[in-house]
């Protein structure tokens, strides 16, 4: 008896499906996107010797560059680290970690600029994000839908017949949230480091330490491309 409802149910779909004519096609689209929200690691160290930078200088002057390229310091500049190392016996290295929040590829390019000036020990980029995806999806999901019409108008067109309205949409996208990029670098070490020694150093002993400084590898992030399909279902009007 069970299977005879659903033969039932199975034929009265296909019934009412066939009632109307209609056209089913896909809808794409795609756009390339950019990061334009940046997170900066920024450390800074205090040697025990003669002719020492303090630490509270080195941080007032990244304060004040920081102010210079348009960054909100009080809540784009934080202080997530503070702790001493020791290469010997006789030699303390006390040290700090910044983060800074950069928004807008111009804000990034001055605050590089400005760091490269002072030249603290080691700066890099953590971060980058895309933060306008939520409203790209949604310009996008529009985008998909007018593709798959204008495929419905032209196919019905080729065979003489014209679309009325849309009776089904699919819609494949499943993202949300912001976009994460690559870091294809980690760069920007300072004061003797090597590139190798930069991708692990905030707790490591440093064993040394000297004013040789090495030039910023360029910025390099990865390509993300956000894509919307559909698929949808247009009536086919009668001749």
């Amino acid at each position: 008896m069970r299977h005879l409802l659903l033969a039932l149910v199975a034929l009265c779909i296909s019934v009412g499906a066939s009632a109307q004519n209609y056209i089913e096609v896909n809808g794409y689209a795609e756009r390339k996107i950019t990061p334009d929200k940046f997170t900066l690691s920024v450390v800074i160290v205090e040697r025990d010797n003669r002719g020492k930078t303090s630490l509270q200088e080195q941080e007032q002057d990244i304060r004040e560059a920081l102010k210079e390229a348009g960054v909100d310091i009080k809540s784009n500049f934080m202080l997530v680290d503070n702790y001493a190392t020791y290469a010997n016996r006789k030699s303390a290295l006390a040290t700090r970690k910044y983060e800074v929040v950069v928004e807008g590829a111009e804000q990034l390019n001055a605050v590089m600029t400005l760091l490269g000036e002072l030249n603290p020990y080691r700066y890099a980029i953590k971060k980058a994000t895309c933060t306008k995806t939520e409203e790209i999806r949604s310009a996008l999901r529009r985008e998909a839908m007018k593709s798959a019409q204008k495929s419905a108008m032209e196919i019905a067109g080729a065979v003489d017949q014209s679309i009325g309205s849309c009776i089904y949409i699919c819609d494949y996208s499943t993202d949300s949230g912001d976009v994460d990029f690559y870091i294809g670098t980690e760069g920007y070490a300072r004061r003797g480091e090597s590139k190798a020694r930069a991708t692990n150093v905030e707790y490591a002993v440093i064993e040394a330490y000297d004013e040789a400084v090495m030039e910023p590898e360029p910025i390099e992030f990865s390509t993300q491309k956000l894509t919307h399909s559909v698929r949808v279902r247009f009536a086919l009007n009668e001749k």
